[in-house]
């Protein structure tokens, strides 16, 4: 994603294929270390393995929220588990 203007922004419940489910940011990280050009990161559910420099289909399932400044750390944090959590359960929901 070598775009100033990402096709799609926000929070996704995500699907990588032949590895697992998971959840993905596709913004700017205006909380911490903001970037001029949208990134592209995904957090896999039950996963332990290194994956950076590695290519990998992302499949978005569902956008749960737009992107978002918060005041600090521990909001973002509260936000993130929020996240995982709306993810898990669309999951639950639709096999």
């Amino acid at each position: 994603m070598l775009r100033r203007t990402a096709p799609i922004a926000g929070i996704f419940a995500v699907e990588v294929e032949g590895l697992g489910r998971g959840v993905a940011s596709v913004g700017r990280r205006p909380t911490v270390n903001p970037v001029p050009i949208p990134l592209l990161e995904v957090h896999l559910f039950d996963w332990d393995r290194d994956l950076y420099g590695e290519h990998i289909k992302v499949r978005f399932l569902k956008k749960l929220r737009d992107e978002k400044k918060y005041d600090g750390l521990p909001a973002l944090q509260a936000a993130i588990a929020e996240d995982a959590r709306q993810a898990r359960e669309f999951f639950a929901a639709h096999g």
